[in-house]
Parts: structure tokens; C-alpha cells; sequence
């Protein structure tokens, strides 16, 4: 049978083209429906249910780069994002694509945001009050004054129970610096 594509050349038995001569193997949808496919409505944020990246954006595959869903929907909307300028979420929700929960603002809207959200790392979770935190401020305190008078950074790493690393880190600050 000759394949389907009018090359010419003979398909395999049992099929109509030849391997990449298939015309509508590579067709895409346009981009709106695509979005469409892989949103569902939860409460007043539209999320995105298709893939998503290791922190929880999701993301659609656009020529040969992964771009994330947010920022597709935008675009869609409202055209290329300025350079230096992210597209924020005002809703807190890293899967919501709604256009009205998307912003454009700068890096330190961004991270002020982010903190102001509590989410990512914030200055009050250093030392004692990290729930991980093995110390507290008074140990680093008698650590530090114990290795200036002599004792050894593998004394201190006996005594306290932590790895060497560790405690040349609280010793040189650049653990436990507000300390």
C-alpha cells in the first residue's frame, strides 16, 4: 500500500504511512484549548491539572522548553512579559491559572510577597525556633567561648553530638551568625 502522504513510497503492512509521515502526529490544539484541557474549577482559582514542576507550578510543553502555566495564560491574554517583570499569583495558589488572580510585578514584590505569606525561608525560623534546631543560643554561645579558650573542634563535636562540619561552621559564623 503506498502511504497516505502521496510521497510515493511504499507503508508497512497494516498501516497507512510511513514512520514520520504521519501529517497530524505533531498537530497541536491551539494554545487556549490546550490550557482548557487541563483546568478544572475549584472554588475561585481555576487549576491547572496537567503536569507540574518539582515546586508545584504547573507547566506545558511549548516547542522544546517547559513553560510554566501561569505565565502561558498571561502571555495568551496580555503578550510577552517585559523583561525583569514575573507573574504573580494574588491568590496563593501556585496552581491557579485565572487571569483575574494573575499580576505582573518585580522580583521584590515577589519575595515580599512570599514572605508576607509565609512561605519559603523567613528570618524567624533561624536558629532555636527552626524546628530542626539541635542547639540553642546559649550553647553556641559556650561553644564558641570553649574553642577560644583552647578546646578543640572535636571535643566540641563529641560534647555535642554534631559532625565536625557542623561545628567549624558555628565557630567560623557561618552558622548560627546572628548568634
Amino acid at each position: 500500500m503506498n502511504c497516505a502522504c502521496n510521497c510515493g513510497r511504499m507503508a508497512k503492512p497494516g498501516r497507512r504511512y510511513l514512520s514520520g509521515h504521519n501529517p497530524n502526529k505533531h498537530r497541536r490544539l491551539p494554545i487556549e484549548q490546550r490550557i482548557a484541557a487541563y483546568t478544572v474549577e475549584a472554588g475561585e482559582c481555576l487549576e491547572w491539572t496537567g503536569p507540574r514542576n518539582y515546586s508545584g507550578y504547573g507547566y506545558m510543553k511549548i516547542g522544546a522548553r517547559n513553560v510554566r502555566a501561569h505565565r502561558i495564560v498571561w502571555e495568551s491574554a496580555h503578550g510577552p512579559i517585559p523583561t525583569g517583570l514575573f507573574v504573580l499569583h494574588s491568590c496563593d495558589n501556585r496552581w491557579c491559572v485565572r487571569l483575574a488572580h494573575l499580576r505582573l510585578g518585580s522580583h521584590v514584590e515577589n519575595m515580599t510577597d512570599l514572605r508576607n505569606r509565609g512561605r519559603g525561608r523567613t528570618s524567624d525560623k533561624r536558629g532555636e525556633r527552626n524546628p530542626a534546631a539541635r542547639l540553642d543560643e546559649w550553647m553556641v554561645r559556650e561553644m564558641r567561648a570553649a574553642h577560644e579558650k583552647g578546646v578543640s573542634l572535636h571535643s566540641l563535636a563529641v560534647l555535642t553530638g554534631l559532625d565536625m562540619g557542623q561545628v567549624a561552621a558555628i565557630i567560623g559564623r557561618r552558622a548560627w551568625v546572628h548568634v
